[in-house]
């Protein structure tokens, strides 16, 4: 009688054991599962966060130092450097820039750096340009076409559509309307000219192809 009661009693308990097993195993299965979904979510994050840039290029063009093919997809803040005669075209959702010859550019998230050359950048979600102590910022709705150029220890922009912030090593702001250009100097702390003339050529280390 007693070892009926016994088995009973395991016989009793073997549900509770699979059922608390099951639980076990689904708590897991939602574990993995909402794990995955974070990782795929941030992923999406990074790759809204990071533009994917493609660069077709005219010429020799190089990239990190390596020669690039005729198209490439580039990551944020790989160098691109443009021989005499060649051009590049970096292109991105809602943005194309056009590098010209004897640049040295990269794309560093949603911001265009450059440290030599030019480039016009036509854009409509506000991307900027940094240049040697100056930056160039689409202002209102982010749309804008302007073209930057570094030659000696100065640097120009002309805003051929859109207003355009200038902002000094100083912080001081100054706002370039449609048409105008602008000649900074690297020895400045603020910005003294602003010409209402627009550049009837791009340029001289600006080659278009």
């Amino acid at each position: 009688m007693a070892l009926k009661c016994h088995c009973m009693a395991l016989v009793g308990m073997l549900p509770y054991g699979n059922v608390a097993r099951s639980k076990m195993k689904r708590t897991r299965v939602t574990v993995i599962s909402s794990a995955v979904v974070s990782f795929f979510f941030a992923l999406t994050l990074v790759a809204q966060i990071q533009p994917s840039y493609v660069l077709i290029t005219d010429g020799s063009v190089r990239v990190n130092g390596v020669p690039a093919p005729r198209m490439i997809a580039i990551s944020s803040g790989d160098v691109i450097e443009t021989a005499s005669g060649a051009s590049g075209k970096i292109s991105a959702p809602g943005t194309s820039i056009l590098v010209g010859q004897n640049s040295h550019v990269s794309a560093v998230g949603n911001q265009l750096v450059v440290n030599s050359g030019s480039a016009v950048v036509s854009t409509t979600n506000g991307i900027s340009t940094q240049l040697p102590q100056y930056s160039v910022t689409p202002a209102g709705s982010g749309a804008a076409k302007y073209q930057v150029a570094i030659q000696g220890s100065s640097s120009s922009v002309v805003s051929s559509v859109g207003q355009l912030k200038i902002t000094s090593p100083a912080g001081s702001a100054t706002n370039l309307a449609t048409g105008q250009t602008v000649v900074l100097s690297s020895g400045q702390s603020s910005i003294s000219s602003v010409s209402g003339t627009l550049g009837s050529a791009p340029p001289t280390s600006f080659v278009q192809s």
